[in-house]
């Protein structure tokens, strides 16, 4: 379903739209539009157990290192390694929604979580200079306004922060987690 965000484009700033299942989250409104599925929600709409700090600090292992950065700082890593720059506005904030929970999830599951690239790709600042070359300060922008737009927004279902999956290369087709991972997720 997270992926769906790439295949469907956009309409009326809708993130994910799978109208099949019941599925309609809209980052303006912050709410669930039809069924009772995930939704984007700001920090302050979630218990203190779950609650994001914007200045959560992150421990990336990175090119045999492990580095401490915030949280916004990670996620525009991930972004800027996951897809391309020249995305959609609505694709980047989505994608940038997507990468927090998905460190936010891994984080809660182990007080000693470490983020790495066997989770997600991330791009450190030198990567994203080799990569983008003369365009570097120009993705860079586009990138960090789509985080900036997102800051503090992660996805949750009946509460509790979802477990989000996502690919970057696709055949134009998904599997239902259950015959992928060998488990299941009501709102996947």
């Amino acid at each position: 379903l997270v992926f769906y965000f790439i295949t469907l484009g956009f309409k009326e700033k809708n993130l994910v739209n799978d109208t099949d299942n019941g599925v309609a989250v809209n980052i303006d409104s912050n709410h669930v539009e039809e069924g009772n599925t995930d939704n984007i929600v700001h920090e302050d709409d979630v218990s203190s157990d779950n609650k994001v700090v914007k200045e959560k600090s992150v421990t990336v292992s990175y090119n045999g290192e492990n580095i401490n950065m915030a949280i916004d700082d990670y996620v525009l890593g991930v972004v800027a390694c996951e897809v391309p720059a020249l995305f959609d506005d609505e694709a980047l904030k989505a994608m940038s929604v997507v990468a927090r929970t998905f460190y936010l999830y891994k984080d809660s599951k182990s007080s000693s979580y470490v983020a790495n690239n066997n989770d997600q790709c991330f791009n450190g600042e030198s990567a994203m200079h080799e990569k983008w070359g003369t365009n570097y300060q120009k993705y860079y922008e586009i990138i960090k306004k789509a985080v900036d737009e997102t800051a503090g927004e992660f996805i949750t279902y009946n509460g509790e922060l979802a477990q989000t999956f996502y690919f970057s290369l696709s055949n134009g087709k998904t599997e239902n987690l259950e015959n992928v991972f060998s488990e299941k997720r009501p709102y996947l």
